[in-house]
């Protein structure tokens, strides 16, 4: 699970609008200038974003919230992954796949195969934009709260951030 500290700011009957400033995932991490994640942080500047969010869970638990608390959000690594591949990968496939059979099937020059690879990357942005559509309401691909935060279970730095190890250790 991918997790994100984000505070509350309203209530909507089941639902909770949290907020989120748009630094880096790994804003924690000692190595903010080694990393192109914090560099592209800088070039953004802060930016919130809000999301509406199911409040089943922490209801469930007996933990309402509040506004004004933090929480922990989170989406599942696997969700993320395959919504990744699905807008990253699927049109480079398909433009390869395209420009590969216009080879083989015998298009003289350049001009052949750059068409079929360009219909190709064409046909995979609108396959994965109908994807997108049906898929944009699932539940396993929105991002969960997943409980209250407190100071001691602030999220660590993100796996892929670097920390660098002193005498003192990580």
């Amino acid at each position: 699970m991918i997790e994100e500290t984000a505070t509350v700011v309203a209530l909507s009957g089941g639902q909770v609008w949290v907020q989120r400033k748009g630094q880096g995932l790994c804003a924690q991490c000692q190595a903010r200038g080694g990393c192109g994640q914090g560099a592209m942080a800088k070039l953004g500047g802060e930016r919130a974003f809000q999301l509406l969010l199911p409040n089943a869970r922490l209801m469930e638990q007996g933990k309402p919230v509040a506004v004004g608390d933090t929480v922990v959000i989170g989406i599942a690594e696997r969700a993320l992954l395959g919504a990744s591949a699905l807008v990253y990968l699927l049109p480079l496939l398909l433009m390869l796949c395209g420009a590969l059979m216009a080879q083989w099937l015998g298009a003289d020059g350049d001009a052949g195969p750059l068409l079929a690879g360009g219909l190709g990357l064409s046909a995979g942005f609108a396959l994965a934009a109908l994807c997108q559509r049906r898929l944009h309401h699932s539940p396993r691909l929105q991002p969960q709260l997943l409980r209250l935060s407190t100071a001691a279970s602030l999220s660590p730095p993100s796996p892929g951030c670097l920390v660098p190890e002193g005498p003192e250790g990580p």
